[in-house]
């Protein structure tokens, strides 16, 4: 098991942070076959916190995790000083606070499937949901349900994995979030981060099956 990462710092002794490629030069040694394996590992880990905090967390996270990391401190968003750690504690260090704030989104907001929502007639988010989306002419709940599932669904298989903003835009309408002050709270997005991942969702619908369409396009005139 990888071993807890030591504390990490962007400062060099001279004061003066450290070129990019600079950076780019010590990842470039340091990213080894080995080294990721043990960041996956580690990573694995990690996940299970989030997962027993009531997230969600698969494959696809825990990889993105190590791979996200990596990237981020190539292009220069993450800072790393390689005269103060090495990569491996820098890259855990990095998901240790990942996984940490996603297991504290998780207690916060536990999931809870759309279908249990609406079936749920006492349950408030019910009656922010069914306003939210709109009913659609002849259409029962479990219709709606149905069609919400499915066009969260395709979006998410159309969406980049890597674009966090518009999954975590998603995972709210999935749990019957609606409002764009709840989604953002709920997804900790600033508003230029929330809009500009809208529009992103919005580029998606083309490329929807033609009956999903008109869902999510009520569901984004409604979350304007």
């Amino acid at each position: 098991m990888t071993a807890e990462p030591k504390p990490t710092t962007s400062e060099p002794a001279s004061g003066v942070p450290p070129s990019l490629d600079t950076v780019r030069a010590a990842v470039q040694v340091q990213a080894t076959d080995a080294l990721q394996r043990r960041a996956f590992r580690y990573a694995r880990t990690r996940a299970a916190l989030v997962r027993h905090a009531g997230g969600r967390p698969d494959r696809l996270y825990i990889r993105e995790l190590v791979q996200d990391a990596l990237a981020d401190t190539w292009t220069g968003d993450l800072k790393w000083n390689p005269e103060r750690c090495t990569l491996l504690d820098h890259v855990c260090g990095a998901i240790r606070r990942r996984t940490s704030d996603d297991a504290e989104r998780a207690r916060r907001y536990p999931h809870r499937p759309i279908e249990a929502v609406l079936a749920n007639g006492n349950d408030p988010a019910r009656d922010e949901l069914e306003s939210f989306l709109g009913r659609l002419n002849g259409s029962d709940v479990g219709d709606l349900a149905t069609l919400v599932a499915d066009v969260i669904a395709e979006l998410r298989a159309l969406a980049p994995a890597a674009d966090a903003a518009v999954i975590a835009i998603l995972d709210a309408w999935a749990d019957g979030i609606g409002k764009p002050a709840d989604v953002m709270r709920r997804g900790r997005l600033p508003g230029p981060v929330y809009r500009a991942a809208r529009g992103r969702i919005e580029r998606l619908v083309p490329e929807l099956p033609a009956e999903l369409r008109g869902v999510v396009v009520a569901v984004l005139r409604r979350a304007s």
